[in-house]
């Protein structure tokens, strides 16, 4: 649990916000001690993981909020679910 003076980002507050927990340290870090999920750990290291959004043509600002709004629903939804 987070205390008071500790450093967080917007993905820990959201979180928190539907009442998750973070993980254990030492468990994030376990598959990395499995031989092959840490090939496969290592081999995605330097991923773009954006590359895909980049690709993509401009769009305005009306567009990209709807996006931004459309992405934020179903993620709520989807954690709902969960």
């Amino acid at each position: 649990m987070l205390g008071a003076t500790d450093q967080f980002d917007g993905a820990v507050v959201g979180a928190f916000a539907f009442g998750l927990e973070l993980p254990d340290p030492a468990a994030v870090e376990q598959p990395r001690a499995d031989p092959a999920l840490a090939a496969v750990i290592a081999a995605a290291d330097g991923a773009d993981v954006f590359a895909w959004e980049r690709a993509l043509p401009w769009r305005s600002p009306f567009e990209a909020l709807v996006r931004a709004i459309a992405g934020q629903q179903i993620s709520m939804a989807a954690a709902a679910a969960i």
